[in-house]
């Protein structure tokens, strides 16, 4: 949580493991992320198991990266832990959750390719959908410069193998409204 203020509220929660508002600390969450994962293999090797079975004894583990062009790890490319992760990483209940400002591909290095779902909202280019969603995706319908609404965006998954346009759901909470609304006067 490079900002220190986005992320803040899971500080204290008991379910965190690590925690990093610094970018200088933000390779160390990520290579006991990792650590933990290849412990985890360990034990699936040990019970000869191909897929943890996420439960209490195999919890699911979700690492948040808030702004991955501030991580040295993504400069790395697939030669990092958070590569690895990203790589292997679902089989023993590791996902990544990352973001980033910047979409163009120089930003984003190679390991955008290692994110089985990505996400691009509005921008302002073709370049920019493709950086973000991959080669041709402004192409094969990924139509990002197009979007007018809020809260639009498309999404690729590796499963499907195809873009989907989605819209985020209507939000009725109060103080969310009043954020956005607050935003939108800002901006």
């Amino acid at each position: 949580d490079p900002k220190k203020v986005e992320l803040a509220e899971l500080i204290d929660s008991p379910d965190i493991e690590c925690y990093a508002d610094d970018i200088t600390d933000m390779d160390y969450c990520i290579d006991r992320f990792y650590n933990d994962m290849m412990d985890t293999f360990y034990r699936m090797k040990a019970k000869k198991l191909r897929r943890a079975p996420i439960g209490p004894e195999w919890p699911l583990h979700i690492l948040i990266v808030d702004e991955l062009l501030l991580c040295d790890q993504d400069r790395k490319g697939v030669d990092s832990n958070l590569a690895k992760v990203l790589t292997a990483g679902r089989a023993a209940g590791f996902f990544v959750i990352a973001d980033s400002q910047l979409g163009q591909v120089d930003a984003l290095s190679r390991i955008r390719d290692l994110f089985p779902q990505r996400i691009c909202m509005r921008v302002t280019s073709g370049d920019l959908v493709n950086a973000v969603l991959g080669p041709k995706s402004d192409e094969r319908g990924a139509k990002c410069t197009e979007i007018t609404e809020k809260g639009v965006g498309y999404i690729f998954t590796e499963f499907a193998g195809s873009f989907a346009r989605f819209q985020l759901p209507f939000m009725v909470d109060v103080e969310a409204i009043a954020a956005g609304q607050y935003w939108e006067q800002v901006s």
